[in-house]
């Protein structure tokens, strides 16, 4: 089953055991929200205690994990959920993961390439577009995409946006 990270965990907090993470989600609320959390490199989901957001961070506390020094093991490693805990979307929503490998084609229907990744670059995203063996990143607005199709794994570019792909 796949995993989706939601925070990097950071230094410790406290005497029992809970650290702070910089989450990296947009649905920090939703970890509030979360019965179990997984720790990168760890097969079995770890209950969760308690979770505080605070701005961009969130102070974890999880079962088994009761003392700094514990807590220090996991610093650097990532928080991370299943599929099925995945906070629900909007209409009109994706997540990132979802659109990797989305054919990209041009205003008139033609192949031009793939979906990488959508990448977020000083808070603006961006899809990663492997064209002609370059990789080339395209604003994730309606001024640049004119069709944008989750169930037909497709998405087709305005005009605007092909001029990026010859620069």
């Amino acid at each position: 089953m796949s995993r989706f990270v939601v925070a990097r965990i950071g230094k410790t907090f406290g005497i029992s055991g809970t650290f702070r993470a910089r989450i990296v989600t947009d649905f920090p609320a939703h970890l509030e929200e979360l019965k179990q959390l997984y720790i990168s490199g760890i097969k079995k989901p770890f209950e969760v205690e308690k979770v505080r957001v605070k701005g961009k961070f969130a102070f974890v506390k999880l079962e088994g994990i009761d003392s700094p020094e514990e807590a220090r093991k996991y610093s650097g490693r990532f928080l991370e959920i299943t599929e099925d805990m995945l906070a629900p979307l909007k209409e009109g929503e994706f997540y990132f993961q979802e659109v990797e490998g989305l054919e990209v084609q041009s205003s008139d229907g033609n192949f031009l390439g793939t979906v990488l990744s959508v990448e977020r670059i000083h808070n603006e995203d961006y899809f990663a577009v492997l064209h002609n063996g370059k990789e080339f990143l395209i604003p994730l607005y309606r001024l640049f995409i004119s069709e944008f199709d989750l169930e037909k794994r497709k998405m087709r570019l305005s005009p605007l946006a092909e001029g990026l792909l010859e620069l």
